[in-house]
């Protein structure tokens, strides 16, 4: 079935408002999980996102912005919607999810989900 990251917020009945601050748009996509900025793991993202992933990472940071270019969309654990994940999302059109504090947790590489401007992130049935 469908699971959302978190409760809603603000008491909405079955519905797929969940996690964070949305930076507008929606894009849906298979996850793709960044364990880590390091180099190498950078360079791993890149060789294994297609141009419809959704990228989860802790937070998104200046080295990131090559992932940023090729993906569908950005969900982070961290930021506010004047974070620089946030900020760049808006910048390049990509639609983001902000301050979720545990998607990097819940979600895995592979995943199925839609990310909405609105705040929410829904996995989808594979």
């Amino acid at each position: 079935g469908v699971h959302f990251l978190h409760q809603p917020r603000h008491g909405v009945e079955r519905c797929a408002q969940a996690m964070g601050d949305g930076c507008g748009g929606e894009a849906e996509g298979r996850v793709y999980v960044l364990s880590n900025n390091e180099p190498e793991e950078l360079r791993r993202a890149l060789d294994m996102m297609g141009s419809g992933t959704i990228l989860v990472s802790q937070m998104l940071q200046p080295n990131m912005i090559d992932l940023l270019r090729r993906c569908a969309g950005v969900v982070t654990d961290e930021g506010g919607l004047l974070s620089h994940a946030a900020i760049l999302a808006r910048e390049f059109a990509t639609p983001c999810v902000v301050g979720t504090r545990s998607a990097t947790r819940i979600l895995s590489t592979g995943d199925k989900v839609v990310l909405r401007g609105d705040g929410s992130v829904e996995r989808l049935p594979p």
